[in-house]
């Protein structure tokens, strides 16, 4: 039983590193160029025009978070993560979406785009997030 139990915290240690490693190589990929993290600047205005080459970066962006989002939510689902980070995962789906609200149109198409998605608590979040202005 020791052992299981010493099994099981080393799992969820496991993944909660993990986690934190998916946030972090994202944050470095914002903070580590210019360019995206200028991108991302305008984004905190709700009404932004990207020409066609910001607006694939963005979905980048979008889908890159939606990724580690995803990852979080399967460690949750599998009690693999503590209960704080299942909790904080949807918090940090409506800061995202409230800090850069000029990123709204393209969840939207990653939410529609993705019938998968569709029965996940994060699809949900989304679908909420982008509901309050």
């Amino acid at each position: 039983a020791f052992e299981i139990q010493q099994s099981n915290r080393i799992a969820i240690a496991s993944t909660e590193i993990g986690i934190r490693n998916g946030y972090s190589e994202f944050n470095r990929g914002l903070h580590s160029g210019s360019g995206l993290a200028e991108l991302m600047a305008r984004a905190k205005k709700p009404e932004v025009e990207w020409s066609p080459s910001e607006e694939i970066r963005v979905l980048m962006v979008v889908n890159d978070i939606l990724n580690v989002w995803l990852s979080v939510e399967t460690a949750c689902d599998n009690g693999l993560a503590q209960d704080v980070t299942c909790e904080e995962l949807h918090d940090d789906i409506r800061v995202f979406i409230a800090y850069f609200p000029g990123t709204r149109s393209v969840w939207q198409f990653m939410v529609d785009s993705y019938p998968s998605m569709a029965n996940t608590e994060i699809r949900i979040t989304i679908q909420q997030a982008l509901a309050m202005k």
